[in-house]
């Protein structure tokens, strides 16, 4: 008898957000849905299906880095197939980074595996993943520069045109979106840039994953 597959685990905060198209078009509920993660009727994303996770991050649990982020890069400004936000503006995009490399416990409060994808709802050339552009971001780029970061790194260590290096040409594109997220920025994740490292549909269709809200951080008033 063949294993059911592991449970897909949506939280949000009481709205309708994004889409879940394995097949059949299944759409989300508010508030908490389980269900099969391999496509069909319980929305999971096969291979050729379209996952839109709108404004949430993405948290993986089990799954290949490289099939994730080949999603994500195949989604990025379509309607699918891949993985897809479909509020971003085209500066936002899923950054993505490996826990295997990075050891971080939680994300936005929930527990995470060793060796979780984790992926932020964020803006091009936020290096430093706190939801805003801002000066703090070239500094990653800094401490990296001219290095080859190990793949699933890249993002905390610079690589903000996501061609795997780091060099002068990151700079640029945090120059392109400086100041965004300033006074309001995506909620912050509290997770440090790494320094210079020392040493997908179908992979999703084998993992349990998390969705997480990404709510913006309200600006104070007073």
């Amino acid at each position: 008898m063949a294993a059911s597959p592991p449970a897909v685990q949506l939280r949000h905060n009481g709205r309708r957000r994004g889409r879940r198209d394995g097949g059949r078009g299944a759409s989300l509920r508010a508030g908490v849905r389980r269900g099969g993660a391999g496509g069909g009727a319980g929305g999971g994303a096969g291979a050729g299906g379209t996952l839109d996770l709108a404004d949430n991050d993405l948290v993986v649990d089990s799954g290949s880095f490289t099939a994730i982020r080949s999603a994500v890069l195949a989604g990025f400004g379509t309607n699918g197939p891949g993985i897809i936000s479909s509020t971003s503006d085209g500066t936002q995009i899923l950054a993505l980074f490996d826990n295997a490399l990075i050891g971080a416990s939680s994300w936005n409060g929930a527990p995470i595996a060793a060796g979780a994808v984790v992926g932020k709802y964020t803006y091009f050339g936020d290096m430093n993943l706190d939801g805003q552009v801002t000066g703090d971001d070239y500094t990653v780029i800094d401490a990296n520069l001219l290095t080859t970061p190990a793949v699933g790194a890249q993002w905390l260590s610079g690589d903000a045109n996501l061609d795997g290096v780091i060099t002068g040409d990151d700079y640029t594109v945090v120059d392109a979106t400086l100041g965004l997220g300033t006074g309001n920025p995506l909620s912050i994740s509290a997770l440090a840039a790494v320094p210079e490292p020392g040493s997908l549909l179908c992979s999703i269709a084998g993992s349990a994953m998390l969705l997480i809200r990404a709510n913006r951080k309200k600006k104070a008033h007073g």
